[in-house]
């Protein structure tokens, strides 16, 4: 079972989950869609929180596993080469839907538009 928390600390777009375990675990992630950029898990050990996995980062753009910092924003080595070759050439893209399309790791060469935005 696992419970979402309704409420937020200071950084805007952390979403919290949370297992109702003795141990107070604690699982803490961010979605592409409200800039992610960590999946942590974390404990609650009286006043301080022990990082108990490692942090796995995602692309800001599509949610794909990021390879680093890439032009100022974490992303994986296909947006990273897209924003490159986009910039380098001056592309001009234009999107057939309505300006919202679903970016993800799936679905990010579908609009090349949405993605660059």
């Amino acid at each position: 079972y696992m419970g979402i928390l309704a409420r937020q600390d200071a950084t805007p777009g952390k979403i919290f989950l949370t297992t109702p375990d003795a141990a107070g675990g604690q699982l803490f992630f961010t979605t592409p869609d409200i800039s992610a950029q960590h999946i942590q898990i974390l404990t609650d050990n009286s006043s301080t929180e022990q990082t108990l996995n490692k942090v796995f980062d995602l692309c800001v753009v599509c949610g794909d596993k990021a390879s680093g910092r890439h032009y100022g924003a974490v992303t994986c080595e296909g947006c990273k080469g897209f924003f490159k070759r986009s910039i380098r050439k001056n592309l001009v893209y234009s999107c057939r839907g309505t300006r919202d399309c679903v970016i993800n790791k799936h679905h990010r060469n579908r609009c090349q538009y949405c993605r660059l935005q």
